[in-house]
C-alpha cells in the first residue's frame, strides 16, 4: 500500500510536467510550470523544463526578427534587381536603335557607291 501512495505522489507530481511537455511536443512553448516546493528531482527537471522552454520562446523571437529583416532585404533587392533591369532593357533599346542607324547609313552608303559606279560607267568613266 505504501508503494501504491508513493506512485500516486509521483504521478502526481509528474502530471503538470508532463502537461506542459505534452504541448511543447506540439509547438505550444507558452508553458511555464510553477516551481514545486523542497529541492528534489522534480523541482530540478521543472526548473529544467521552464529554462528549456524560456530558451526556445526567445529562439523563436530571434528567429522571427531574423526572417522579417531578411524578408525586408529580399525586397530591397528585389526592388534594385528590378530597377537594374529596367535600366538594361532601355539601354538594350538604346543600342538597338543606335545600330540600325548605323546599319541604315551603311548600307545608304553601299546605295551611293553602286550609284556612283552605275553613273561613271553610264558616263563612259573609269577612274
Amino acid at each position: 500500500m505504501a508503494q501504491a501512495v508513493a506512485s500516486t505522489a509521483a504521478e502526481q507530481a509528474f502530471e503538470p510536467l508532463l502537461a506542459v511537455v505534452a504541448r511543447a511536443s506540439l509547438g505550444d512553448f507558452a508553458g511555464e510550470l510553477p516551481l514545486p516546493e523542497g529541492r528534489n528531482e522534480v523541482a530540478e527537471l521543472t526548473i529544467g523544463i521552464n529554462l528549456m522552454l524560456s530558451v526556445i520562446r526567445s529562439n523563436i523571437t530571434e528567429l522571427k526578427k531574423l526572417n522579417a529583416e531578411l524578408e525586408s532585404r529580399v525586397n530591397v533587392r528585389t526592388k534594385d534587381l528590378e530597377a537594374a533591369k529596367l535600366q538594361a532593357e532601355q539601354q538594350a533599346r538604346e543600342l538597338e536603335a543606335t545600330l540600325r542607324h548605323m546599319v541604315g547609313r551603311e548600307n545608304k552608303m553601299i546605295e551611293l557607291k553602286k550609284e556612283i559606279e552605275r553613273l561613271k560607267a553610264a558616263a563612259g568613266r573609269t577612274d
